[in-house]
């Protein structure tokens, strides 16, 4: 889910970025005028590219939270049962030791 959310988010990014160049270039103004919603576009992508980079570096650092969080529990959960069979492995000489 969060992967087409990220998808669908670049794609109407792109989109718009797209429709605003357009627009700019086919509309019927002089030269000054569109150099300089040029430059505002360029500026508003400039900050739209900021805020995705920002976006993804916080998911990405999430996610790796998160993987290191799984491996984490996933070694206590190990050594819990390591530990556990360690001491059935014991009980199980001690009785055999009993018996001899």
């Amino acid at each position: 889910m969060e992967k087409e959310t990220n998808n669908f988010g670049i794609g109407l990014f792109f989109g718009i970025v797209v429709g605003a160049l357009a627009g700019i270039l086919l509309a019927p103004n002089t030269g000054e005028e569109t150099r300089r919603k040029l430059m505002d576009t360029s500026e508003d992508i400039q900050n739209n590219l900021k805020t995705l980079s920002s976006k993804v570096r916080k998911e990405t650092e999430e996610m790796i939270q998160k993987g290191k969080d799984f491996v984490k529990e996933i070694e206590k959960n190990t050594d819990k049962k390591i530990h556990s069979m360690e001491e059935k492995i014991e009980d199980v000489i001690s009785d055999e030791e009993e018996i001899v």
